[in-house]
């Protein structure tokens, strides 16, 4: 009977060949970080002049705007306001708006209109029939509205229109809106609908 005895050689790896084998897997490693900070370099800086006009407006939203949205009406339509317009975006978008009926103080009214919409992200107008012929304060409001549209907020301004009234926009106001900032309104005494909240989320979104 044969007995079978294993024998076991190592083989050391010298010491230079060692060094030269870590040496090897940090130059390594640092190529990897390397590459994937350029990569997130690069990306970074496509992102930013790709999409540069809506991180200047989150930026200007979160430190120079105190107001989310600034409602412009006539006092005749504060009940359009007050149970549809105010019920959709404080309660339902739970956005901050400056209502004058509501937020006015003592003092210099215009002053105040003018000081509310330089302080807001976006301004919406209700241009109704009361608004356009009879509200004293329409001209001063719809001119603070137009000189606020800025480079970086190029979509500050939207309107509600009642359609009657499709005419009867100044042409100062009218050069500043197209069919995605006019939403168009039968009359004021009807609910939104569907289609006329989804406008005015687009409209309340940062744009490109």
């Amino acid at each position: 009977m044969f007995t079978v005895i294993g024998v076991c050689t190592t083989s050391k790896i010298p010491l230079h060949h060692m060094n030269t084998i870590f040496l090897c897997r940090y130059i390594f490693m640092a190529a990897n970080i390397l590459a994937t900070l350029m990569i997130i370099v690069f990306l970074v800086a496509f992102l930013v002049v790709r999409f540069k006009t809506v991180i200047e407006a989150l930026l200007l939203r979160l430190f120079d705007y105190r107001i989310p949205v600034f409602l412009g009406y006539a006092d005749d339509d504060y009940g359009f306001v007050r149970n549809i317009l105010l019920p959709f975006l404080e309660g339902e978008l739970q956005q901050t708006t400056y209502v004058h009926q509501r937020d006015l103080r003592g003092g210099f009214t215009d002053q105040q209109f003018f000081d509310a919409i330089r302080n807001s992200w976006r301004v919406l107008l209700v241009l109704s029939r009361n608004f356009l012929t009879k509200y004293d304060k329409a001209h001063n409001v719809m001119t603070y509205a137009s000189h606020s549209v800025t480079a970086v907020n190029q979509h500050r301004l939207f309107v509600l229109l009642e359609e009657s009234q499709v005419h009867a926009i100044p042409d100062y106001l009218d050069g500043l809106l197209d069919d995605t900032t006019i939403i168009p309104l039968p009359d004021l005494q009807q609910p939104l609908t569907y289609q006329q909240k989804q406008m005015i989320i687009e409209c309340l979104r940062p744009t490109q």
